[in-house]
């Protein structure tokens, strides 16, 4: 039975002052607005995400709340889940469900107007777990691990009353989050390796990343969930700035049940006692559950894991600790993935180093080093390793530093992970019944806390082989036999005969003959995305699947531009050539023959460029103009006929436009890639000016998910309405 239920139901415009009123049943308090919108005849559609508390020092853990979020950002609060139709298949943020017209909830005042959510009440209209594509899963992956990285505003809101303030000014604010010596701008810059970049916001009233608010709501002893609705209602201006993350600072006498602070797992937004905003403990710890990340717990703890932010065993004091994330954080968060290494002991058994994240600062890993290890597990738990070189961006690990740490986790990201256990050089970690297959061993065999630092670890499951430190490695005895005999006899005659003959001949014929096929050209060349990388950055380690379609600049995304993603333009190969015999005849000996000074004043010479130009300059004439002027300008703007796969709050949604235009204001604003799928049903609500860009989404045709960028491969596609409609830069289709 639920408890208690919150209905938080914003407006997007409402005056300075929103009063609150309390209504008590039998079994249930409900907190609402007085200012309320008008609920859809249709039920109320929305995600449903974990809100998660950080309890007070002190405190005993607070559970979990749940928020379920339409996409314009409303939501329910709930204290315990109702969803008992999700069943196993929930996952925070990515099942969407249908909840019974909210008017069943807002209207009337008797107690019988005021029933309980319940699985009745909720349809679970898709899950992330519940998909028709075999290759969700590894999508889902790749586009969370895309918003770990990059350019991110954060934007500081901070609530007054006329009684209630909080204990900051703007400044102070500014220089808690984003200038003193240790934040959550500094801890995700130095974790992430420079890849996780946060920004102050910008927009209308925002002083450096902060904007104060005032209500004349007297705020003492309201609930933070009341006080946040407050917020999401004051002013219209709140939905335009410029910002990837809030948090809201709100006073102390703001009740949080307990709580120093609570946020969305996934989402955006994080709320946090005036007291405790200054603390990059507090800071780091939310916007960890605003990137998906569950709490780090050790022990009967859910919280006690002193390596890591997602724990709350760093200083709560201004100051704080230089420490990072868990080996199973640091795998989910994806930062060093280039140095990841998956381990199955049932097939194979593993021996390496591993060092820590600031080697990778400095440039000192070894390519055969790793950073992080995933042992996979036939079950719903895996193990992670790591090793906490306490340097650098983890000088301040409270517990556990230069050692092998240990940590399990199921396998769904954006569950708690447990550490097991913390391994100095000699120690041995013994797993009994591990995937069915006997005991699993983890062995430090040498640990070095000098320098860079490395432990060199071995892993394997009895079952199936058992390994000693001790034992003697391959390459140890080979080299002591095979240099004493095969470099005495190898190098006398093989350098004699080699060299003389093998450059003559090659550097002749083979430069003459590769220039002539036609190469793709990145174009324009020199474009970068939204955050600076070329296409050399997507070509390299698949970035191009991850990131191809969606981090587009000035209309263009990776796949239309670079080669490597499919995209560019066939032309000319470079005109530097690899070697010099090839330019150095082609050129001295061409314009001989012809003197310069014969071009112009021969007869001859001018005619043929007269014709020439005049011939040339027509066609570009007619393409060029009619491309500008009519696709812009000429013809309606028409929704694209396909089904398209959109994302709200990391959960996808495979939708056409008309379920756009049930709520246009809403989903062409805040849904990724709405605009350039349904321009007619957003030209009114935030659209794009011209409606002839490609739809940066994949789409449903003929059985099978694809992008524009597939009509380049087969240009027969755009034959068919649905693909022309929804690629119709990539078709020069022209409304006709």
């Amino acid at each position: 039975m639920l408890h208690q239920l919150f209905v938080l139901l914003s407006l997007q415009c409402l005056v300075s002052s929103v009063p609150t009123e309390s209504i008590n049943t039998n079994d249930t308090l409900i907190e609402r607005d007085l200012n309320i919108f008008e609920p859809e005849v249709d039920p109320l559609e929305c995600f449903v995400h974990i809100v998660d508390g950080m309890p007070e020092p002190g405190m005993n853990e607070v559970a979990p709340q749940y928020i379920c979020k339409t996409d314009d950002g409303n939501g329910i609060f709930f204290d315990e889940s109702p969803l008992a139709a999700i069943g196993d298949s929930f996952e925070s943020g990515t099942t969407r469900v249908a909840v019974e017209p909210i008017s069943s909830i807002l209207e009337g005042r008797n107690d019988e107007s005021f029933q309980l959510l319940n699985s009745q009440k909720v349809t679970v209209l898709d899950s992330y777990y519940n998909d028709d594509d075999d290759n969700d899963v590894e999508e889902e992956e790749r586009r969370r691990l895309a918003f770990n990285w990059g350019d991110k505003k954060l934007l500081v809101v901070k609530l007054e009353s006329l009684t209630s303030k909080a204990d900051q000014s703007e400044w102070k604010l500014y220089d808690d989050f984003f200038d003193d010596e240790n934040n959550v701008k500094k801890i995700y810059m130095e974790c992430s390796n420079g890849g996780f970049r946060i920004q102050p916001a910008t927009g209308p009233n925002v002083n450096r990343g902060v904007l104060t608010l005032f209500t004349n709501t007297n705020l003492v002893g309201i609930s933070w969930r009341a006080a946040a609705s407050i917020v999401r209602n004051l002013i219209p201006s709140y939905d335009v700035v410029d910002r990837d993350h809030t948090v809201v600072v709100l006073p102390n006498d703001v009740d949080f049940f307990g709580a120093a602070a609570w946020a969305e797992m996934p989402g955006s937004t994080f709320w946090v006692q005036s007291k405790y905003a200054a603390a990059p403990i507090v800071q780091a710890h939310e916007l960890g559950h605003n990137l998906g990340q569950g709490h780090s717990g050790y022990g009967d703890g859910s919280y006690n894991d002193p390596t890591c932010n997602m724990g709350n065993r760093a200083g709560w004091h201004d100051e704080g600790s230089k420490m990072c994330f868990n080996a199973a954080k640091t795998w989910n968060l994806g930062w060093y993935d280039q140095y990841h290494h998956q381990i199955d002991p049932r097939i194979a058994s593993w021996e390496g180093t591993i060092v820590g994240i600031n080697a990778v600062h400095e440039n000192n890993i070894q390519s055969s080093q790793k950073v992080v290890l995933k042992i996979s597990s036939n079950g719903e738990r895996d193990l992670y390793i790591i090793y906490q070189r306490k340097v650098g961006a983890n000088s301040q690990i409270t517990d556990f530093g230069n050692t092998v740490v240990i940590t399990e986790q199921m396998s769904a990201t954006r569950s708690q992970s447990n550490l097991k256990a913390s391994l100095k050089e000699g120690d041995e970690y013994v797993q009994g019944g591990w995937s069915n297959t006997g005991a699993l061993n983890i062995k430090v065999c040498d640990l070095s806390a000098n320098g860079t630092g490395y432990a060199r670890i071995l892993v394997f499951a009895t079952s199936r082989q058992n390994l000693s430190c001790d034992s003697t490695p391959a390459p140890v005895q080979q080299p002591q036999q095979a240099p004493v005999q095969a470099p005495v006899q190898a190098p006398v005659q093989m350098p004699v005969q080699a060299p003389v003959q093998a450059p003559v001949q090659s550097p002749v014929q083979a430069p003459v003959k590769p220039p002539t096929p036609k190469v793709c050209n990145d174009f324009p060349y020199n474009w970068s995305d939204n955050y600076g990388d070329g296409c050399s950055w997507y070509g390299e380690k698949g970035r191009c699947n991850v990131y191809g379609a969606w981090q587009w600049q000035n209309g263009k995304t990776a796949n239309d531009v670079c080669c490597a993603c499919g995209g560019g333009r066939l032309g000319a190969p470079s005109p530097t050539s690899p070697t010099t015999k090839a330019p150095t005849i082609s050129p001295t000996s061409s314009p001989v023959p012809p003197t310069p000074t014969a071009f112009p004043t021969s007869v001859v010479s001018t005619d043929a460029p007269s014709k020439a130009p005049i011939i040339s300059t027509d066609a570009p004439t007619k393409s060029t103009s009619s491309k500008p002027t009519n696709r812009p300008n000429s013809g309606p703007c028409l929704d694209a006929k396909s089904k398209a796969i959109f994302y709200r709050n990391g959960a996808k949604i495979k939708k056409p436009c008309k379920w756009v235009a049930r709520m246009p204001n809403a989903r062409c604003r805040n849904i990724a890639g709405a605009k350039k799928h349904c321009p007619s049903t957003c030209k009114d609500h935030g659209g794009l000016d011209f409606c002839n860009q490609d739809s940066p989404l994949r789409f449903f045709i003929e059985g099978s998910w694809i992008t524009c960028v597939n009509g380049r491969k087969d240009p027969g596609l755009c034959a068919q309405k649905e693909f022309s409609t929804s690629c119709p830069y990539s078709c020069d289709w022209l409304y006709n």
